[in-house]
């Protein structure tokens, strides 16, 4: 049976309660700018794409100043604090601009986060057993976004669908945003190497 050591479980855990803690809130997203915000489709629309142009650009350079440094962790770190800290501040909005923000930024951590992230599970992964341990990442990370989706209808029905629900819904995420956080600072062990050669990346086309 393949064995799954403790930085996996803790880094699998983490992605649980980051899913957990962004699927409270983007399902909503669209209805709360369109209702209490007065947003068009085309700047609901703008927003998102926007936010994905932000990972695209970001995973590889992110990647990249990962083998500079020799660490994995840091950027980790930094990936999933922007994000989980960031979404909550959605309560708050009072505009499309605002929404805008917030979910660029938290775009922006996933590209910072996603290549050391990935280099971590490999590097605590042993070969024969990365299959499953890929897989077993994944399903964390699946599993957190249904309870997640779940978790924010299950409050809009008992709540009602009024605009302090949908706010209300946008608090309550920083509390599995805050439990992903202190397993990946407290429980997730860095997979310290020796850096790649100082490189620049527009040297890769020479």
């Amino acid at each position: 049976m393949n064995k799954i050591n403790k930085n996996i479980v803790a880094l699998g855990a983490n992605s649980f309660f980051t899913d957990f803690s962004t699927e409270m809130i983007l399902p909503l997203l669209p209805i709360f700018l369109d209702r209490f915000l007065h947003a068009t489709k085309g700047e609901i629309g703008l927003i998102e794409g926007t936010a994905e142009l932000g990972v695209a650009l970001l995973i590889a350079l992110s990647g990249f100043y990962s083998d500079r440094l020799g660490k994995r962790k840091i950027l980790t770190v930094i990936g999933y604090g922007l994000s989980n800290l960031i979404k909550p501040f959605a309560f708050f909005a009072q505009s499309a601009t605002m929404i805008a923000t917030i979910r660029i930024a938290d775009r922006v951590g996933k590209g910072i986060r996603s290549a050391p992230r990935d280099a971590l599970i490999s590097h605590s992964t042993p070969r024969e057993s990365s299959g499953f341990i890929f897989g077993f990442h994944k399903m964390m990370d699946s599993a957190g976004a249904v309870v997640g989706s779940l978790s924010a209808f299950g409050l809009l029905w008992f709540l009602g669908e009024s605009e302090a629900t949908f706010r209300t819904i946008f608090a309550l995420s920083l509390i599995p945003g805050i439990i992903a956080m202190a397993i990946l600072v407290f429980f997730v062990v860095d997979a310290p190497f020796t850096p790649a050669p100082h490189t620049t990346i527009s040297s890769w086309s020479t």
